[in-house]
C-alpha cells in the first residue's frame, strides 16, 4: 500500500514546477559526462541534500530508458519531480518515519540489492562471456543434437471405439484427409488434421512416442490416448532438424552463460560466508532442558 501511495504522489508532486537556473539544466548526454566525471556534478541542493548528476540519472533510469530524452523541459520536469521526492524525503526524516523497523529494513534490502547487483556486474565486466563460449555452448546444444522434425496428421475422436472405427475404415481404403475433415474433433479437422512440422519435444509425450516408432506413411494400427482423447496418426515425412542460425540465439545464450558464471560466484562467495541462523527462544528452551 505505502509504495502504491508513494507511486500515485509523485507523478502529482512534480506538477509543482521549481524553477531553477538555467546553468543547473542536464546536458544531452548526462550518462556520458557523469562516467567522464570523478565527481558527479551538483545540480542543486534541497535543504542541504545535494542531488548531482549521478542522482537525476538514476532517477531517471526508474522511469525508462527513454525518459526525459534529449528535451531540456523533459528533463526539468524529472530534475524538479527529484526534487520534489527530496523534500518529502527530507520531511520523512524530520518525522522520524526513517527510524521506523519497517522502512529501516526496506532501505537496508534496497541497499543489499543494489550493492548485489554491482558485485555481479563488476564479476562479469572482470570475466565476460567471450564469442568462444558462445559458440562452444551452440554446438553443445544445436549442432549435434538436432534430432529430427515430423509432419503428421491426426484424426482426434472421444472415444476409443470411434478411434477404432477409423482405422477400421482406413484398413479397408478410406481417405485419411476426408476421415479428419468428418471426424475429427481437434482443431485441425478442417485442414484434414494437418499438423504441419514438428519435434518430438513439442508434442505430449504417448503422441511423441507414438510418432517416433511409425514409418514414413503409415498410420497408427493402433489408436493413441493423451489427455486430449483418442488419437489416429498419419507420418507424412521426416527429415533432420535444422538448428537455429548462431546470430538469432546468441543473445539468448549469452544471457545463460552470464546468470551460470554468477550463480557459481555466489556459490564461492556462500562457501566462504558465515551464516548464522538465529534459534528460536522455544528451541533454546527444550534444548537446555535435555
Amino acid at each position: 500500500m505505502k509504495k502504491t501511495l508513494l507511486c500515485l504522489l509523485l507523478p502529482a508532486l512534480a506538477l509543482m514546477p521549481l524553477s531553477l537556473p538555467a546553468a543547473e539544466k542536464t546536458a544531452e548526454k548526462p550518462a556520458e559526462k557523469a562516467a567522464a566525471t570523478a565527481t558527479p556534478k551538483l545540480l542543486v541542493k534541497v535543504d542541504g541534500t545535494p542531488i548531482t548528476e549521478m542522482h537525476y540519472l538514476f532517477f531517471r533510469a526508474q522511469k525508462g530508458e527513454d525518459a526525459g530524452g534529449t528535451d531540456q523541459n523533459a528533463q526539468m520536469a524529472i530534475l524538479n519531480e527529484l526534487i520534489n521526492t527530496a523534500i518529502v524525503a527530507n520531511e520523512a526524516k524530520q518525522l522520524k518515519l526513517d527510524q521506523h523497523p519497517e522502512i529501516q529494513a526496506a532501505v537496508d534490502i534496497a541497499r543489499m540489492t543494489i550493492l548485489a547487483e554491482a558485485v555481479f556486474q563488476d564479476y562479469l565486466k572482470k570475466h565476460p562471456v567471450t564469442d568462444e563460449m558462445i559458440k562452444a555452448a551452440y554446438e553443445k546444444r544445436y549442432a549435434k543434437k538436432a534430432g529430427k522434425e515430423y509432419k503428421a496428421r491426426h484424426i482426434l475422436l472421444e472415444s476409443e471405439d470411434d478411434a477404432k472405427a477409423v482405422i477400421k475404415a482406413l484398413n479397408e481404403g478410406a481417405d485419411f484427409i476426408a476421415l479428419a475433415k468428418e471426424k475429427s474433433t481437434g482443431p485441425s479437422g478442417p485442414n484434414g488434421g494437418d499438423l504441419g512440422w514438428f519435434s518430438a519435444k513439442q508434442m505430449v509425450k504417448p503422441f511423441a512416442d507414438a510418432t517416433r516408432a511409425m514409418k514414413k506413411g503409415s498410420y497408427t494400427k493402433e489408436p493413441v490416448k493423451t489427455q486430449f482423447g483418442w488419437h489416429v496418426i498419419l507420418l507424412e515425412d521426416v527429415r533432420d532438424a535444422k538448428p537455429p542460425k548462431l546470430e538469432d540465439v546468441q543473445e539468448s545464450l549469452r544471457r545463460e552463460l552470464s546468470r551460470a558464471s554468477v550463480i557459481a560466484y555466489l556459490n564461492e562467495l556462500r562457501d566462504k560466508a558465515k551464516v548464522e541462523f538465529n534459534e528460536p527462544e522455544d528451541k533454546k528452551t527444550a534444548t537446555a532442558e535435555k
